[in-house]
């Protein structure tokens, strides 16, 4: 047996088959031997060493599926190895190129490196901070600019408002000064004692914007007339008489006191003013022609006041 096993290697597999086929031929001529003593001895030794060979097998077929395992294991880490290598080679060539330019590169920029004056360096340096400090002034200058622009529109809008506020303030002054505005007075010759109708009717017309004023009883009958134009009294004191008739209807239809003031105006401005008074038990009309652009409030209460005073 020592001569049959003689160089071979006992991690080599063809061993263990060897081993296999030389325990199978001793078990073979054992089982003979065991047959024969059997025959003459009628002993139970040829099962025990059949039993022994089978236990024996079964250790050299678990030995081998192991020894199976292991191979195939060792094949696995050897093939994960190479590729691993494989790896390691290919970034090894990858950070070989790229030290190759890198070092072009650097070959390259060196003559331009040499070539280059401290001084010029350092203006180009001092060129590249006044630039960035140009550029952050822009940017602070571009956000305030928007915030000025934000500002003069809200200014804008605050000053659309106050001139608007401005506007309504100022219709409400001039409606509060004309409500407020004394009425103009008449010439002081209204208040002399001997002043006649004429007189009064005279200092009336002489205001600027009117042109005429005439007093007349109710049926159209001119008892008195001043004008600086002469327009024809007679058909003014018509007009006036026609009116008082119309207001006299008016109190028919609608119901109202005593008609005193009526006005009639056309398109070129000419106003006609007709108060309506009475006097010593007669209905009088006070006719007072004027331009549509002056309007004196109180006059024709005044003339009529001082008209009843003349008269009494």
């Amino acid at each position: 047996m020592a001569y049959i096993l003689e160089g071979i290697e006992p991690n080599d597999p063809s061993f263990i088959l060897k081993v296999m086929s030389l325990t199978a031929g001793l078990s073979s001529v054992l089982f003979v031997f065991g047959l024969l003593a059997g025959y003459f001895n009628k002993k139970p030794t040829v099962i025990q060493s059949s039993s022994k060979d089978k236990s024996f097998e079964e250790k050299s077929k678990a030995a081998e599926s192991a020894h199976k395992k292991k191979v195939a294991e060792a094949e696995q880490a050897l093939e994960t190895e190479r590729k691993e290598r494989i790896r390691l080679e290919n970034d090894l060539h990858t950070a070989k190129q790229s030290i190759i330019e890198l070092k072009n590169t650097i070959s390259e920029l060196k003559p331009k490196i040499e070539k280059i004056n401290p001084e010029e360096a350092a203006e180009k340096e001092q060129q590249i901070k006044e630039i960035e400090s140009l550029r952050k002034m822009h940017e602070q200058l571009q956000h305030d600019l928007s915030l000025r622009k934000s500002r003069i529109a809200d200014l804008l809008a605050e000053i659309a408002m106050a001139q608007t506020e401005a506007e309504q303030a100022r219709a409400e002054v001039h409606e509060l000064k004309s409500s407020m505005a004394e009425p103009q007075r008449l010439n002081l010759q209204l208040a002399k004692d001997d002043a006649s109708l004429k007189d009064i009717l005279l200092s009336v017309s002489a205001l600027e914007g009117i042109q005429m004023a005439l007093l007349a009883d109710d049926y159209g009958m001119v008892v008195e007339t001043a004008g600086k134009n002469k327009l024809p009294a007679d058909k003014l004191a018509a007009v006036s008489s026609l009116l008082a008739q119309i207001g006299n209807n008016v109190e028919d239809i609608f119901s109202m006191g005593k008609v005193k003031t009526v006005s009639l105006g056309d398109e070129s401005g000419f106003v006609l003013d007709n108060i309506y008074f009475d006097l010593f038990n007669l209905r009088c009309a006070l006719t007072i022609a004027r331009d549509a652009n002056h309007s004196y409030p109180g006059l024709a209460d005044q003339t009529i006041e001082a008209i009843i005073d003349r008269l009494k």
